[in-house]
């Protein structure tokens, strides 16, 4: 950063500590984590690689505020080689913030804690944004929207109802409540009732939660039921799938096994495996069944998968093991010789 009285703050926690703020991290590369502050720091520092990185990059939401009022940047830094940000780009980030807000954030209440033109922020859409309040009002205990009643009513009685009537807050609230007692029973007493789309809506919402058992388990059952059907709707499978995205790790790795023992698993459902269900693929069983199921797709399908997964620090070293093996039966290596030869 240039030699300013403000060049003593080199990393965005300082400044967020200097500015006399509070402040949570959300990492949303893969769902939503929330992160420690000394695994920020940590990060921020290069000290570890970014946990979920996605496209290169680390996403992330800060909420932060002052004298009670809160305060959103969402964030998407990029990363180095290695995994780990890139200091340079969250220099210039801190420059830009700094520029448009002062040092001591002074015009953060004029101007709503808008950043103005920032090349390092990006926009969620509306269910993100749907997700992310859910997940924040959880994180700081905060009350429910007025969205989630009619929610609750809902799934109490969903063929009393127009499910088009339900707001994506509310049912984005009702996935963060997902584990509480009255609100899972009545998920799993009427799941098979509800349309469509609202159970792909809530799917995707558990993606940034660690749904308990009962939960999981059914999950992994309509699964089942969905692969061995006739005409499998691929796009709620994906759903279910990413449903289990911080599951528990034994009922995801069965999940994982199982779709990969089928004969053929189309392109989009190894997607949802790499970018939301990857944690099974630290078994080496699972990653041995889905490798040859990577490279029944072109070269430029496989090399993408493979990048993304080797950025993972959950996957890199399973996945550099077995291209440095010169045992290995999936034929991964072989296969990436042969892209990184030809180009």
């Amino acid at each position: 950063m240039q030699d300013t009285p403000e060049s003593t703050i080199n990393s965005i926690s300082e400044f967020l500590h200097a500015a006399g703020t509070q402040f949570r991290i959300v990492d949303m590369g893969r769902g939503y984590r929330e992160l420690s502050a000394q695994t920020f720091v940590d990060i921020e520092y290069q000290k570890q690689p970014v946990p979920f990185p996605r496209q290169q990059h680390m996403w992330f939401g800060c909420i932060f505020w002052q004298s009670g009022q809160h305060y959103i940047w969402f964030i998407k830094l990029p990363l180095d080689e290695r995994g780990l940000l890139n200091q340079a780009a969250r220099n210039s980030f801190l420059e830009k913030v700094i520029q448009a807000l002062g040092a001591q954030l002074q015009n953060t209440v004029q101007q709503n804690g808008q950043l103005g033109d920032n090349p390092f922020t990006f926009t969620p859409n509306q269910k993100q944004l749907a997700d992310f309040h859910a997940f924040a009002k959880k994180i700081l205990i905060q009350p429910a929207s007025p969205y989630l009643a009619p929610c609750i009513d809902y799934i109490q009685s969903p063929s009393t109802q127009d499910w088009q009537t339900l707001p994506v807050q509310g049912l984005a609230e009702i996935a963060s409540r997902c584990n509480e007692g009255n609100i899972q029973v009545h998920l799993l007493n009427n799941w098979s009732v509800m349309p469509r789309a609202v159970t792909i809506s809530l799917l995707e919402s558990f993606e940034h939660y660690a749904i308990n058992k009962p939960l999981a388990v059914h999950i992994k059952k309509e699964i089942e039921v969905l692969v061995k059907s006739n005409q499998i709707d691929f796009g709620l499978l994906a759903s279910y799938l990413r449903a289990l995205s911080q599951a528990d790790i034994a009922i995801q790795t069965e999940t994982v096994r199982f779709i990969c023992s089928q004969a053929d698993v189309p392109s989009e459902l190894l997607l949802v495996i790499a970018a939301r269900n990857f944690a099974a693929l630290q078994d080496t069983a699972v990653l041995h069944r889905f490798i040859p199921h990577l490279l029944s797709y072109d070269d430029d399908f496989v090399m993408g998968l493979y990048q993304d997964l080797v950025q993972l620090p959950q996957t890199r070293m399973h996945l550099l093991s077995l291209i440095h093996d010169t045992r290995d039966t999936t034929g991964l290596s072989q296969r990436i010789k042969q892209i990184t030869t030809a180009s």
